[in-house]
């Protein structure tokens, strides 16, 4: 037999058996469910670190192959710089300097200023679809996913 019952926003569907009176159906508040305790043993923080660590050394092996490539190609396809430098605002308003693979033209920030239409659908939009200003080896970095090494100093320029 079941009883459901209802508690805040959060619908619970409780046991209630006939042949185990001694069994009552607990009822939780949202509340209840999220301050609730859990005891994680040693053994799965001690596997779970050793996942992460043998994780970031597969990606960083990976990375470091693929980042000599990628470069060559960036330096192969227009002859300009491989690193795009941007200095930026970080904690408490303190500039610092952030590095990243290039994936536009050397003069991608005044090429923008040069067409005011591009200008313009980058301010309505935030992002230019089919963008002239992003190379080939740019489109790959995009199409590759290597975007997402962004948490890190070194990755391909945001688009």
């Amino acid at each position: 037999m079941h009883n459901a019952q209802r508690s805040g926003d959060l619908m619970l569907d409780l046991i209630a058996p006939t042949t185990f009176p001694e069994l009552v159906p607990l009822t939780y508040t949202p509340d209840d469910l999220m301050s609730a305790t859990i005891h994680i043993s040693w053994v799965y923080h001690l596997a779970k670190r050793s996942l992460d660590i043998c994780g970031a050394l597969i990606g960083l092996t990976l990375f470091a192959f693929l980042l000599p490539v990628v470069a060559l190609l960036i330096l192969w396809e227009d002859g300009g710089p491989i690193f795009y430098r941007q200095t930026r605002l970080g904690r408490y308003g303190q500039p610092f300097t952030i590095y990243k693979l290039r994936s536009m033209m050397v003069n991608a920030d005044s090429y923008l200023a040069q067409h005011p239409d591009l200008l313009d659908r980058l301010q309505r939009n935030g992002k230019l679809h089919a963008d002239p200003r992003i190379t080939r080896i740019g489109n790959f970095c995009v199409g590759a996913a290597l975007m997402n090494f962004r948490n890190y100093s070194m990755s391909c320029a945001e688009r």
